[in-house]
């Protein structure tokens, strides 16, 4: 019986991804008979985005005997949405934090934000810190336009024009 209840599950999940309505597709993540795990209703949107594309793709794959996502898809879909989620946070505490940093002209501060909130922590190079510190400054400086260093392709060069496009 349970498994006929994850397929009924299965079907409601894909009616709503067809239906684009975030909030009806985290209503039937949402379902005991679906048991998909770590579902966040502040990613409903998200949610939908995924499965959505998760379920394009399948579409268009001539080897797919299947045309809906099952439950372990699904699942797969929203930990990747979890994992997106999570990634844009320390994303957005970067840029907060760097822009913190540079209102406070705490140049010294620099290298510590930049290590402590970034997945490529390794790739911050210390000998660099005031290179990175005066590039953000000149990129907060312009707003939205690109900081490049002319005529140099150093590592720090690499990391400036990096850590410049996300303020």
């Amino acid at each position: 019986m349970g498994c006929f209840k994850g397929v009924v599950a299965v079907g409601y999940i894909n009616e709503a991804i067809d239906e684009g309505n975030p909030l009806r597709t985290l209503e039937t993540l949402l379902l005991p008979t679906a048991n998909i795990s770590d579902v966040d209703p502040a990613h409903a949107q998200h949610y939908q985005d995924v499965l959505y594309h998760a379920k394009s793709q399948k579409l268009r794959d001539s080897e797919s005997v299947s045309k809906v996502l099952w439950l372990d898809e699904i699942q797969q879909a929203v930990d990747e949405a979890n994992v997106d989620e999570d990634r844009a946070k320390q994303w957005v505490t970067l840029v907060v934090d760097v822009n913190q940093c540079l209102e406070g002209k705490k140049s010294s501060d620099i290298l510590s934000v930049l290590k402590s909130s970034t997945s490529n922590a390794n790739d911050i190079i210390p000998e660099c810190a005031d290179k990175y510190y005066d590039a953000l400054v000149k990129a907060k400086e312009l707003k939205s336009e690109r900081v490049t260093v002319h005529g140099s392709n150093s590592t720090c060069t690499k990391n400036m024009t990096t850590i410049t496009t996300l303020i």
